[in-house]
């Protein structure tokens, strides 16, 4: 006597793969959070625009802020210089010409960032030169881009 497949049949098949996948993914499922691994980076950030005024609420110490909780990174360092600006002469040639009220600023941070393969990320933001970074502390927030990674060997 033949027997077809039925739903009934289907089910139990499927419920018996779900009991095998839970039992052999057992460790993975209790909750257990693997992250990769945390090394201390030193970061140089360039604000390429902003106002004196709102740069110099920057100050080394000052605690590094990210989803909506203050990260494992401070401000080493800042330093600030007028914005000059490239132009055109009256004679043709082109003339460095100090921007007016605005200013360029290098931001040094340390912080933790986590390794996930190829990947830096620090705050939920990749770190890696050349991309965009947003410095932000409790109070001020700018928009930077990371000119210098390197990582901070904490056995010398």
């Amino acid at each position: 006597m033949k027997k077809k497949f039925n739903l009934f049949d289907v089910m139990v098949i499927l419920g018996i793969f779900a009991l095998v996948f839970l039992f052999v993914n057992r460790n993975a499922l209790k909750g257990e959070i693997v992250e990769g691994k945390a090394k201390k980076v030193r970061l140089t950030c360039f604000i390429e625009e902003a106002d004196l005024s709102a740069l110099e609420t920057l100050k080394p110490g000052d605690t590094l802020f990210a989803q909506y909780k203050f990260q494992n990174g401070k401000i080493t360092g800042v330093k600030i210089k007028e914005k000059e600006d490239l132009e055109v002469g009256p004679d043709g040639k082109l003339a460095l010409v100090k921007s007016n009220n605005k200013h360029s600023a290098w931001v040094d941070l340390e912080t933790e960032v986590l390794f996930d393969g190829p990947y830096m990320q620090a705050g939920g933001q990749e770190v890696k030169a050349g991309i965009d970074y947003i410095v932000k502390t409790e109070g001020t927030t700018f928009n930077s881009e990371i000119i210098f990674v390197e990582e901070i060997n904490e056995n010398n």
